[in-house]
């Protein structure tokens, strides 16, 4: 036992969760104060999100300024009301929320490793190293998906681990909630508890799994998945009178990634949306759930017509996902690159060297999790943002190859520190003799 591990286990459990927190938000809140400022633009989606949270806060229901009622996934807006309704609806209380809301990732973090390793020393060096992690203190004060994402994967794959372990119904209760938030967080991430349990029953075959579930856990985890998915189903069920557990967007990511496969964005792992292939689905005669159809049936004509460039796309997303660089899609080398670059090859080359990798057995649900964002990926374009919900468990394996070279590199110095120590004894020997 390391002197670190015995400092962390004599430390009190709350004092450490507490202090992880605290850390945290005071990186966010230097970069929030000193580097990126409080009062950027919104752009992208963030601009929907907020928007959306002030029109039902001011009576206008639920809808962005598109008047798109289903297009984003509700966890987002569900995080901010609490807050714009209390603190005013600005666009410095949306940015503190998700400020706040990334701080809960580390401590959950050191949880989650402190359970898969069995050792403290790992779980306080991997969520120290989250707390400084480029890209989560980039995306801490976004009012995007990325932080929740993050925080939910942690919580998903913990919450597997402890109702494995512990067999309670409401560890198992909790694990199908938390999968119905990360869904509503984030599409991409409804078919994740299936994946999970096609996972078990494959693994089970070729391992002997640490962690599985009865069928009980997996009935009740299900339960409460849907029960958690089921408000939002029906609701877009009475507004479009479709069966829609998701989003309205779907059809348009589909299409922006798959809709061109031979164009050349496209064949470099991206997407491309600047074509007329798009003109009849942005047309703003039809509904959003009408131009969902139509984009998906455009995507699917895209893939059937231009199949044959499937592997070199799905391959530049492959190489995208790993990329060490911030954005893939930048022509030239950026100041956030100067950042990330050296940071994630080191973490990388540490992860893809590390044992966690060939540890199945017991590090599968953190493994499927990785492989479930890397599938997404594959599926779509190629980019770290896909990979970001993701990292907190990369970050741990690559701390645990990390320690695993450096637990070799020092035997193998005491054993040639010995052998020299025995040889020049040895040699003294002798010439007493």
């Amino acid at each position: 036992m390391n002197q670190l591990t015995i400092l962390v286990q004599r430390v009190p459990l709350i004092w450490i969760l507490s202090i992880l927190f605290l850390c945290s938000l005071v990186v966010r809140a230097a970069n929030s104060f000193l580097i990126t400022g409080t009062s950027f633009d919104l752009t992208g989606d963030a601009v929907h999100y907020y928007n959306l949270t002030v029109n039902f806060l001011e009576g206008d229901g639920w809808q962005d300024l598109k008047g798109r009622k289903s297009y984003l996934p509700p966890l987002i807006t569900i995080e901010l009301l609490p807050s714009l309704a209390i603190f005013g609806a600005k666009v410095d209380v949306a940015r503190w929320t998700m400020v706040v809301i990334s701080c809960f990732t580390a401590p959950a973090l050191f949880l989650v490793a402190r359970k898969i390793t069995c050792r403290s020393d790992v779980a306080i060096i991997t969520s120290t190293l989250w707390i400084f992690c480029p890209a989560a203190v980039f995306f801490s004060n976004r009012v995007l998906t990325e932080s929740t994402a993050a925080l939910m994967v942690v919580c998903c794959t913990g919450s597997f681990i402890w109702a494995a372990e512990c067999k309670r119904n409401s560890a198992t209760a909790l694990t199908g909630i938390l999968w119905g938030l990360m869904a509503l967080n984030r599409t991409i991430f409804l078919g994740f508890p299936i994946i999970l349990l096609l996972s078990e029953i494959v693994l089970s075959r070729l391992f002997v799994l640490e962690w599985r579930w009865h069928a009980r856990q997996w009935i009740i985890a299900l339960v409460l998945w849907i029960l958690v998915l089921l408000p939002w189903t029906a609701r877009n069920f009475v507004e479009h009178e479709v069966f829609m557990p998701t989003s309205s967007a779907i059809g348009m990511g589909l299409l922006i990634t798959n809709g061109k496969l031979g164009h050349p964005s496209v064949q470099t792992g991206l997407y491309h949306d600047a074509e007329p292939l798009e003109l009849a689905v942005l047309d703003p005669a039809i509904n959003e759930i009408e131009r969902d159809r139509l984009a998906r049936e455009l995507a699917i004509k895209g893939i059937r017509q231009n199949w044959m460039h499937v592997p070199e796309a799905v391959f530049m997303r492959a190489i995208n996902y790993w990329t060490p660089r911030a954005n893939p899609s930048d022509t030239f080398i950026t100041r956030q690159d100067l950042i990330t670059i050296p940071v994630y090859t080191v973490v990388l080359i540490f992860f893809f060297s590390s044992p966690f990798l060939r540890s199945w057995s017991r590090n599968w649900p953190a493994l499927i999790a990785i492989l479930f964002t890397l599938g997404i990926a594959l599926a779509s374009w190629g980019t770290p943002r896909f990979r970001f919900p993701a990292e907190p468990l990369i970050f741990l394996g690559a701390v645990i190859g990390f320690l695993a070279l450096a637990d070799w590199g020092a035997r193998k110095l005491k054993c040639e520190v010995l052998q020299s120590l025995f040889s020049f004894l040895t040699l003294q020997s002798r010439r007493g003799r």
